[in-house]
């Protein structure tokens, strides 16, 4: 037959538990509390801290992409002039040996050497 236990009754498990106002738990319930409360502070902290460095990190990689940008577009620029001051320098050539010879070619020079 089956006889149903009252809920003040010890079980089998708590009969060799001290009271619950033994000051040791007490003490060690505290302590729970304690931690748990740690815990849950720190938890918080982690959580502020991850999305202040995820916000970091996004605006760093979004000045990575805008330095970038400006910086190719300042290396295109500068290939742009290099090869127009190459040019230059070629035409000043030309210029220059059309002149020793005396000729005139509208497209290197402006200014007609005569001999």
């Amino acid at each position: 037959s089956t006889t149903k236990r009252r809920s003040n009754e010890p079980t089998m498990h708590t009969k060799n538990l001290p009271p619950l106002e033994d000051p040791a738990i007490s003490g060690l319930t505290l302590s729970l509390t304690s931690a748990q409360s740690e815990i849950k502070i720190l938890t918080e902290r982690l959580s502020t801290t991850t999305q202040t460095l995820t916000t970091q990190l996004e605006t760093s990689q979004e000045e990575v992409t805008r330095v970038t940008t400006k910086f190719g577009k300042i290396r295109e620029a500068l290939m742009g002039e290099r090869a127009k001051a190459e040019a230059a320098e070629d035409k000043a050539v030309r210029a220059e040996t059309l002149v020793g010879k005396g000729a005139f070619n509208e497209g290197c020079t402006r200014v007609l050497h005569l001999t």
